[in-house]
């Protein structure tokens, strides 16, 4: 039986397989628009880290020759100073492996002390002028990135919803859906970033740092409550994505959506993101079996299947807790009607019925 909007329909979905059928059933009717996102999902992250390599080369470069000039300089000052002596005092401190030193010539190592580094502090030391660029390049290549990921995650999302109403997307009206909805869904992920990063400083790095250190037992423990908090709230928030791309959710709204629908249904979502990821590890160590590189290939078809789960979860869940149909759906995508309607000379009004209703 051919995949279609009756057929998704159908019944309500109460098991855990049954959604990973369904999950597999639309990638596997929808995998000539999904395939060709991919492609050029990798095709962009390899030219963002073509350019974030060039970046960092030119930043590296550019400090080195600073620094450069600012030692040589200092050098042929300090000569200067000193009567033209060679043997001059550069003032040089730095950290090499596990030690440190002070040079007080080009050839003399003097003062020799077992030390460690650890840290931006002695990276930045290291990097010398480049540290700041090459921070600040880092930190805009992540966000780059982040964006970028958000522009695909809607698209594929949006695949998935008009399966439900049996409409296939080209590949640019994807694209161009993920790029409507790029800042909405990159705000989500933002904000669930930062909150799990803080809630996550709060539970298990300042205990740790407080009480000076913690034993393996407590540390465990507050991993595991960390752990715990996580997942539930991944699977709270499951739902959110997809009410940005079918009922136009804010940021804030999309919180609220989903949690309004998986409030009720949280282990049945654990549930069923865990399966999805018992089955990518599985498939990721036959593979590896098989050849390193193949293992790669999970990396790039799994996390849309997980963009896939987050429709089929939201349609399901929906689906059970208020009036939801195809239709319903179709409305609120706005693929019910299409791109040109014709219009007969009987459907033109006339100066008469125009005037009748004016009045």
């Amino acid at each position: 039986m051919a995949l279609s909007s009756a057929v998704l329909f159908g019944k309500p979905i109460i098991s855990v397989p049954e959604v990973i059928k369904d999950v597999f059933q639309i990638f596997g009717a929808r995998w000539k628009i999904i395939l060709p996102i991919i492609a050029v999902q990798i095709i962009t992250a390899f030219a963002l880290g073509l350019l974030f390599v060039a970046t960092l080369f030119a930043s590296i470069t550019a400090g080195y020759y600073v620094d450069n000039n600012n030692r040589q300089l200092r050098s042929l000052v300090q000569h200067v100073a000193t009567g033209g002596s060679t043997h001059r005092y550069l003032g040089n401190h730095y950290s090499w492996s596990d030690y440190t030193g002070y040079i007080t010539s080009d050839d003399d190592i003097v003062s020799w002390s077992h030390a460690k580094y650890y840290g931006l502090s002695d990276l930045s030391y290291y990097m010398g002028s480049a540290f700041t660029p090459v921070m600040i390049s880092v930190a805009i290549f992540a966000l780059l990135g982040v964006l970028i990921n958000s522009i695909f995650t809607g698209a594929l999302v949006r695949v998935a919803a008009e399966t439900y109403t049996d409409k296939t997307p080209t590949l640019s009206q994807s694209l161009g859906y993920g790029w409507d909805t790029k800042f909405k869904i990159f705000g989500y992920s933002a904000l669930y970033f930062i909150a799990e990063v803080l809630v996550g400083f709060l539970i298990v790095m300042l205990p740790n740092m407080l009480a000076g250190g913690l034993n393996k037992g407590i540390m465990i423990c507050l991993l595991l409550t960390f752990g715990i908090l996580s997942t539930a709230a991944k699977s709270a928030i499951v739902c959110g994505i997809p009410s940005i791309i079918v009922e136009k959710q804010t940021v804030g709204g999309a919180y609220k959506r989903s949690w309004e629908l998986c409030k009720n249904k949280i282990f049945f979502v654990f549930g069923s993101l865990f399966c999805l990821v018992i089955i990518e590890m599985a498939v990721s160590a036959i593979l590896s079996s098989i050849s390193k590189g193949l293992s790669d290939v999970v990396g790039f078809v799994f996390p849309p299947l997980f963009s896939i789960m987050s429709m089929v979860l939201y349609v399901n869940i929906r689906k059970q807790a208020e009036e939801f149909s195809s239709a319903t759906l179709a409305a609120e995508l706005d693929t019910s009607s299409n791109d040109f309607v014709a219009v007969t000379t009987d459907e033109i009004p006339s100066k008469k019925d125009m005037a009748q209703a004016v009045v």
